[in-house]
């Protein structure tokens, strides 16, 4: 299963009744909500012009949003303030998504499955 798979189902546990209305390439839609996972940001962040256009299409449909662990993979992968305060201002476009003890352990779960 790949990560946006896992990506998925936490969000299914997370939001309880909504269903998934699209899945392309790394993003989850749920009804207004689209779930980028992290391979899609750092596309975005090496400034790929596909990859920015559909995000912005996207941001122009549905609300976006990504989960607190990619949060903290990206964070980790700036290499100076200045790469620290573009990310902060790139994310301001999504919601993020805390996760719980259930989440997390689901998490782990779903990895182990593969």
């Amino acid at each position: 299963m790949s990560a946006c798979g896992v990506t998925a189902q936490i969000w299914r546990i997370v939001t309880p009744g909504f269903a998934l209305s699209e899945h392309v390439n790394g993003v989850e839609s749920v009804d207004g909500l689209t779930v980028v996972d992290t391979d899609i940001l750092i596309d975005a962040g090496r400034g790929i012009k596909e990859v920015i256009d559909y995000l912005d299409e996207l941001e122009n449909r549905t609300s976006l949003a990504t989960s607190i662990v990619t949060q903290m993979e990206l964070l980790i992968g700036c290499r100076n303030k200045a790469e620290l305060r573009d990310l902060e201002q790139f994310l301001r476009r999504f919601w993020i998504l805390k996760i719980s003890e259930i989440i997390s352990d689901k998490a782990v779960e779903l990895l182990y499955v593969r």
